[in-house]
């Protein structure tokens, strides 16, 4: 019998799919890039505790401070970190599992455009109960994509009715991720940061200092580079 896992990310969506199949999996799996919210870590850990999931952390080969002294920081238009930090760990591990795994991810095409594109236009995808499911080669499993066409509201609706936990950096910082990101450029995310985490902010300024020469931690949308070590004489990142 092939083992089922849930991939969790802490977010609504993956909470979702996390209670809605937590009696018929043998795991739920989550990748600690090393960057993640500290808060992100911990209310992870405890909703696999409350559901009674045992929980897989992944973590990546490489330290993200140290490959940004050589690479530079991850752009939008070059996010080697998702390759590095989240698919290659995945990659790894599921392709160490035989027979190939079921994974039930929380993926929905409302999200987003390009999201609603690919998996519309995918001719890999076949049903089952009425539940989209395709085979990836890359990562050598089944999976199933439970609420792939939920709606926001459907989503809010049953995180309420079944009285499920919300991440609580939600509250605190607008989303559950990374503390650094290359999509993130308000000012206001990293002063909150700061006030929280200073070592986690330090290391965010000490690898932009370092890297003065080769450009900044974050680039406007145009191209232009947005320097965190000047967020207290500067609000540029609230209109960037």
């Amino acid at each position: 019998m092939p083992k089922k896992f849930t991939l969790f990310s802490g977010g609504k969506d993956s909470s979702v799919v996390l209670h809605l199949m937590k009696d018929c999996i043998d795991s739920a799996v989550y990748v600690d890039t090393g960057i993640a919210l500290p808060e992100n870590n911990k209310f992870v850990e405890s909703l696999c505790e409350e559901f009674g999931v045992d929980l897989i952390i992944l973590k990546p080969e490489i330290d993200f401070w140290e490959y940004v002294k050589t690479a530079g920081f991850p752009t939008i238009r070059s996010l080697w970190c998702r390759y590095y930090l989240k698919i290659e760990p995945l990659r790894k591990f599921f392709r160490s599992i035989k027979p190939p795994a079921i994974t039930y991810l929380g993926i929905r095409l409302a999200e987003s455009s390009q999201r609603r594109k690919f998996y519309s236009s995918n001719t890999s995808f076949s049903s089952i109960r009425n539940m989209k499911l395709r085979f990836d080669e890359k990562t050598n499993t089944w999976q199933f994509f439970p609420i792939l066409e939920w709606s926001d509201i459907q989503v809010k609706r049953y995180l309420k009715e079944q009285r499920i936990k919300i991440n609580p950096c939600y509250k605190l910082y607008g989303f559950s991720s990374c503390y650094f990101c290359p999509f993130i450029r308000k000012r206001e995310f990293y002063l909150k940061l700061k006030a929280r985490h200073p070592d986690l902010f330090s290391k965010i300024i000490k690898a932009e200092r370092s890297l003065r020469s080769k450009g900044s931690a974050l680039l406007t949308p145009d191209g232009k580079p947005l320097l965190i070590s000047d967020i207290d004489r500067q609000t540029f990142l609230d209109s960037a």
